[in-house]
C-alpha cells in the first residue's frame, strides 16, 4: 500500500479532534494504553512487533543538530539575539535555535510516558532547559528570563506539530502491521507502538474544547475512511453509505430546540446500525437487567458530575500556576527595568560629573589667564613709570636743575 503525501492529509475543519493539549489531564489514566517501561524487550501485548528493517522511504532526513554540535564541541555557547520585550530569537542563529528545541524535545521526551505538554514539563523540563542553556547564551545577561519563555513555546509548538505528524503517519495506513512496517524515523518503535494503541482509544478522538467525545459521523469518518492525493477515500461503499446516514441524523439533531431531547451519539449510531441484544458499542456484550441500568445509570451521572467538578478544580489549578507565573514574570521585568533606570542614572550621573569637571577646568583656566594678564599689565606699566624717571634724570635740564 502506497504512503499518503504528508502535506495532503489534513481533513479540513476535523483536526480539532485529533490534537490533544492540557485538557487531556482531565482523562482518566484508566482508559489510556498502559504506560510501557523503556525496554527494548518489551512488547506490547495487543499490537505483535514485527522485526525487520523498515521500507525506505524518500523524504527529507531527520535534524541531527550537526552544525551545533560543531560550534559547541568545545564547551563553547553560541551567542543569540532576542527581540526586546518578546519572546522571540532574532538573526541568524534564530532558525537554529527553533531546530534545537525541536531535536531537544524529541531526543529527550518518551509519548509514552508523557503525552500532554503539562506531563512534559513536569518531568522532562529542567532537562530540556539545561540542554538548551548549555548550547546557547542570549547576549545579554538580563535577557535570561527571555530565552527560557522562548524556549517553552517554542517547545510546546514542537510537540503538538511532533504528535500532529505522528497521527497523520497512523492515518496513512489500514492496519497496524502497515504502520509498523513503515515506522517513522522521529520516535522509538516502542513508542510506536504505544501511539498505534493510543490513537485507536476513544478518548483521543475527544473534542478539544468541550472535552466530548466527536460527532458520531466524524468518528465513523475516521475509523472508515482516509485521504489520498486530497481525496477522501472510503474503505468500502457500504461505509460511505452508513456515513451518509450517520450525518443526517447528526443534522436533524442540530435543528432541534435546546429545551426539546436530542438523541444521544450511541442513540443515533444504534438507529443506523441497528441493536443487537445486550450489546453496547464501544463496551460489547453482557447481560443487563432494569436495575442495574438504574444503577448504572445513576453511577454514570455521579462519574460524569466527578469528572467536572475535577476538571474544573484542574482548570482553576491551572489558573492560579498561570497567574502566579504572570506575577512572577511581571516582577522580574520589573527588577530588570529597575536594575536598566539604575545603570542609566548611574552613566547619566558619571557622564554629568564629567562635564561639570570639564566646565570647572576651563574656568580655572579662564580665571588664572585673566590673573596673569593683569599682572603682566601691572608689571609692564610700573617698568614704564621706572624707565620715564630714569630719563627724566640722565637729561641736561635734569642736570642743571640739580646744581
Amino acid at each position: 500500500m502506497s504512503r499518503v503525501s504528508k502535506g495532503r492529509r489534513r481533513r479540513g475543519n476535523h483536526s480539532l479532534v485529533h490534537e490533544t493539549n492540557d485538557e487531556d489531564e482531565a482523562m482518566s489514566s484508566s482508559q489510556l494504553p498502559q504506560i510501557q517501561q523503556n525496554n527494548d524487550e518489551t512488547q506490547s501485548s495487543v499490537i505483535p512487533h514485527i522485526s525487520g528493517p523498515s521500507s525506505k522511504r524518500n523524504v527529507r532526513g531527520r535534524y541531527r543538530g550537526k552544525e551545533v554540535n560543531k560550534l559547541t564541541k568545545n564547551g563553547e555557547k553560541i551567542e543569540i539575539d532576542l527581540a526586546k520585550g518578546m519572546k522571540r530569537v532574532v538573526g541568524d542563529k534564530a532558525r537554529m535555535v527553533a531546530n534545537e528545541c525541536e531535536n531537544v524535545l524529541r531526543s529527550t521526551v518518551s509519548l509514552r510516558d508523557c503525552i500532554t505538554w503539562n506531563q512534559v514539563t513536569a518531568k522532562y523540563g529542567e532537562v530540556m532547559m539545561r540542554k538548551m542553556k548549555d548550547m546557547f547564551k542570549p547576549r545579554e545577561g538580563r535577557d535570561e528570563v527571555i530565552f527560557h519563555g522562548y524556549c517553552v513555546m517554542a517547545m510546546q509548538k514542537a510537540l503538538r506539530t511532533w504528535k500532529s505528524n505522528l497521527h497523520e503517519e497512523y492515518k496513512a495506513y489500514a492496519t497496524d502491521e502497515l504502520r509498523l512496517e513503515n515506522q517513522p524515523d522521529s520516535i522509538s518503535p516502542e513508542d510506536w507502538r504505544w501511539l498505534l494503541e493510543y490513537f485507536a482509544t476513544p478518548q483521543f478522538m475527544r473534542d478539544l474544547i468541550t472535552g466530548e467525545l466527536a460527532p458520531p459521523d466524524i468518528v465513523w469518518e475516521m475509523q472508515h475512511a482516509r485521504t489520498k492525493q486530497g481525496v477522501l477515500v472510503w474503505s468500502d461503499p457500504q461505509s460511505q453509505e452508513i456515513h451518509g446516514r450517520i450525518q443526517q441524523h447528526v443534522n436533524e439533531q442540530a435543528e432541534v430546540p435546546v429545551e426539546e431531547p436530542r438523541m444521544l451519539r450511541d442513540e443515533i449510531l444504534a438507529s443506523v446500525l441497528g441493536e443487537r441484544s445486550e450489546y453496547v458499542r464501544g463496551k460489547g456484550y453482557g447481560s443487563m437487567t432494569s436495575k442495574r441500568k438504574l444503577n448504572q445509570t445513576e453511577v454514570h451521572s455521579r462519574v460524569s458530575s466527578a469528572i467536572e467538578t475535577a476538571r474544573a478544580e484542574m482548570r482553576a489549578e491551572r489558573e492560579a500556576e498561570r497567574e502566579e507565573d504572570r506575577v512572577q514574570m511581571r516582577t522580574e521585568i520589573r527588577a530588570d527595568m529597575r536594575a536598566e533606570r539604575e545603570v542609566e542614572r548611574e552613566e547619566d550621573r558619571v557622564q554629568m560629573r564629567a562635564e561639570i569637571r570639564a566646565e570647572m577646568e576651563q574656568e580655572i583656566d579662564r580665571r588664572i589667564k585673566e590673573q596673569l594678564g593683569a599682572l603682566m599689565a601691572t608689571l609692564q606699566q610700573g617698568q614704564f613709570q621706572a624707565s620715564g624717571s630714569n630719563n627724566a634724570e640722565n637729561s641736561p635740564v635734569g642736570a642743571q636743575g640739580h646744581v
